[in-house]
């Protein structure tokens, strides 16, 4: 039977070659000092960042790409029965309105952003007019 000791040696073990990659040794040496329960929490975190970050698109591109990429799919499912094309269109008009949410959400940061640039230049016109 394994002991949760067991399993998280393992994990470290796993992936403690490619979480210090880079690192000087005297940064591998430091980390090979801590316990366990540390490296293994240190590790899961990395790891879970690490998903995060390749998840995460670098362009719109990206997403534009992954969208060409579903069509393609759809276009060559061998069959779609009603209650998937419903599940689909569903998920499509879901993503269609976190779009629209998103778009939105960047609106209305922007108008802050030039609200707040606005009061600052109005701030400096006033410092330099003497007022």
């Amino acid at each position: 039977m394994r002991t949760k000791n067991t399993s998280k040696e393992a994990t470290v073990a796993q992936y403690i070659d490619e979480f210090l990659k880079g690192r000087s040794p005297q940064s591998c040496e430091e980390f090979r000092s801590r316990s366990i329960d540390r490296q293994y929490s240190s590790i899961i975190q990395w790891r879970r960042s690490k998903r995060i970050k390749e998840s995460t698109p670098q362009s719109t591109a990206e997403i534009i790409d992954t969208l060409a990429s579903v069509s393609r799919m759809i276009a060559n499912a061998p069959e779609i029965s009603d209650a998937d094309r419903q599940s689909i269109s569903d998920r499509l008009n879901s993503l269609h309105q976190q779009l629209d949410e998103y778009m939105e959400r960047q609106r209305t940061r922007r108008i802050e952003e030039l609200e707040q640039e606005s009061r600052r230049i109005s701030e400096r016109l006033q410092e330099l007019r003497g007022y």
